[in-house]
């Protein structure tokens, strides 16, 4: 993983430059995918979640073909999304432990910070979270996208995580769209 963590960054040192960020069409046909993904975070449904995770895969494959993207920028997206997206998604795990788990504890120095509410508002922060999968901005579509990957992938296929780490080359698409074929 440390070699392909690695290779994710100087990917997008060398690919984001030549990015189609300020698109107006690559990034209307991204907003389908980004809306697709946030719609399968907030239903309890897994037929419909299932429904939206394969309209996103396919949503995602006509905006590459439509848009003419080139093999290197798809990579880009992958590897920013299993970066970044991977990191949003433990985040958010972290929380939820914290929330769920019955015998944990925080650190007796949290009890002074006013802010802190032992977890009680992941809920909230879940849903807030959900609904802002639909982000355009620059780097924050591979935050969001990747994270709503991760989390379709703990319903549509729970051993994904031993996968994703096994080695290089294996994205969180790819292990949606091995998932959608085994159903």
């Amino acid at each position: 993983m440390p070699e392909q963590l690695k290779t994710a960054e100087i990917a997008a040192r060398q690919a984001e430059s030549r990015y189609p960020w300020d698109d107006q069409s690559f990034n209307n046909s991204w907003k389908t995918e980004l809306d697709l993904l946030s719609k399968a975070l907030q239903t309890d449904s897994l037929p419909e979640l299932t429904d939206f995770a394969r309209q996103f895969l396919a949503a995602r494959q006509e905006r590459r073909a439509s848009q003419g993207l080139s093999q290197d920028m798809a990579e880009f997206e992958r590897q920013r999304e299993w970066e970044e997206g991977l990191a949003k998604y433990m985040e958010l795990a972290m929380w939820r432990a914290g929330a769920t788990t019955p015998d944990y504890h925080p650190l007796p120095a949290m009890d002074t910070d006013q802010d802190f509410k032992r977890y009680t508002t992941f809920e909230k922060r879940w849903a807030q979270e959900a609904a802002q999968a639909r982000r355009l901005g620059d780097d924050v579509r591979f935050y969001y996208a990747g994270f709503a990957q991760a989390v379709i992938l703990d319903h549509l296929s729970p051993g994904w995580k031993e996968r994703i780490f096994s080695k290089e080359d294996i994205w969180l698409e790819d292990l949606i769209g091995e998932a959608l074929r085994s159903r």
